[in-house]
């Protein structure tokens, strides 16, 4: 049985390392904080792609928002283990809320994946800066009912085996960003 909690405790392990340890990613995750204290690492100001776990792909996603609300953009970047770029796009969303343009860049990341040649060689990791759609996905009974399809769905497929989702510090998905932003029209 695939256990989705042990599989990120392991990756989270294997991609900590000198040059990614980052002062943004210890202020959002005080684990990283831990093992750069523990680990005497240097805190870097520019943050290293991690590589996935062998087996795994990685899409790396994130939306972007005009200031007055009136337009979004959502964006990604599929890589391989080595960190060669498959696939990435980069789409206008309108003017939607920030909670659901988190939710839709996953959704487009799983969708996109799914009809690739990938869908049956490889497992999925989609990193996100969406920290609130990982809580829920990871915990459904925080969802608000007019989210919880879109989280049932990628529920589902964890419990599948094949999908990872984790957050990330913004820094990590700093070319997903990019994306997002280009999208915007």
């Amino acid at each position: 049985m695939f256990n989705c909690h042990r599989e990120i405790k392991v990756m989270k392990s294997q991609c900590i390392r000198k040059d990614s340890i980052t002062q943004e990613n210890i202020a959002s995750d005080l684990a990283n904080a831990e093992v750069a204290i523990v680990s005497g690492f240097k805190v870097s100001s520019t943050p290293g792609w991690c590589p996935t776990p062998a087996g795994f792909i990685k899409f790396n996603v994130d939306e972007a928002m005009k200031s007055d609300g009136s337009s979004g953009g959502i964006g990604g970047i599929l890589r391989d283990l080595h960190g060669k770029k498959f696939l990435q796009f980069s789409l206008s969303i309108g003017p939607v809320s920030v909670v659901l343009a988190k939710l839709m860049v996953v959704e487009k990341g799983l969708k996109l994946f799914i009809v690739s040649h990938w869908f049956k060689k490889h497992k999925l990791i989609i990193e996100t800066y969406g920290k609130t759609v990982v809580e829920w996905v990871h915990d459904p009974t925080k969802t608000p009912a007019c989210f919880s399809s879109l989280i049932s769905g990628m529920v589902n497929r964890m419990f599948d085996g094949w999908l990872l989702l984790r957050h990330v510090p913004r820094s990590f998905n700093a070319e997903a960003h990019l994306l997002a932003e280009q999208g915007i029209r």
